[in-house]
């Protein structure tokens, strides 16, 4: 769904203001050869959300023409002052989805007499493939609280937390269960355009003088969470 409201042009302003919720589905991100499903032979497991899915937008977008100063008598003073242009842009939007995985292989672990009796590594239904996704934490996914403490020294989570399945058997945990950092981040542009019959003589020649400052408040805005049992 998609929400969009605009204010026209009034005493210089003109602002608008989009929000778009989303929910996208499906079973993979890719195509082709070499998808790594979990069970090739239950492939409805796959389903889930997309890494590519997006809950929430927020997208706000503004323009304001400063007026010309009217105590200003002096021609070029009022040329070089008004006319400016102000305008930004601020987008806020909830993090894309990631999936826990474990990319390393079947490790069998064996008694004296040789028979198989648990697994030290992933690849927990031994079928070949690897990336194959643990049993669910005892915490919810809306739980995870994302700080710069988290983030990049202790983790958000541990691999202990994330339980392997029984001997054999398939993760319970889903695909995309879990949301990376969201996104927040303000443009700010201005700009005049100045006349330049000065210099061909003809008032159709333009000068464009502008200051662009581009994640204007220098917020972080992070990668992807690597979510890898192994690292």
């Amino acid at each position: 769904g998609e929400f969009v409201l605009k204010q026209r042009t009034n005493h210089g302003l003109f602002f608008q203001a989009a929000y778009t919720y989303g929910h996208a589905i499906d079973f993979s991100d890719t195509f082709g050869n070499g998808i790594a499903f979990v069970d090739a032979y239950n492939t409805k497991i796959e389903r889930g959300n997309a890494g590519f899915d997006v809950a929430q937008k927020l997208a706000l977008a503004a323009i304001y023409l400063i007026p010309t100063p009217p105590h200003f008598s002096n021609a070029l003073v009022k040329g070089a002052v008004g006319g400016w242009q102000l305008s930004g842009i601020t987008i806020l939007q909830t993090g894309s989805r990631f999936s826990v995985t474990c990319s390393s292989p079947f490790a069998a672990v064996r008694n004296s007499a040789g028979a198989i009796i648990g697994n030290s590594g992933c690849d927990y239904n031994a079928d070949g493939t690897n990336n194959d996704r643990p049993n669910a934490p005892s915490f919810a996914a809306s739980s995870l609280i994302y700080n710069q403490n988290s983030l990049i020294n202790t983790g958000i989570f541990t691999a202990s937390q994330f339980p392997a399945p029984c001997l054999g058997c398939i993760g319970n945990l889903g695909r995309g269960v879990y949301s990376n950092p969201g996104v927040a981040q303000t443009d700010l542009s201005m700009q005049k355009i100045f006349n330049t019959p000065w210099f061909t003589g003809d008032k159709t020649a333009k000068l464009q003088v502008r200051v662009d400052a581009f994640n204007a408040f220098n917020r972080v805005n992070l990668g992807s969470i690597d979510a890898g049992l192994t690292d």
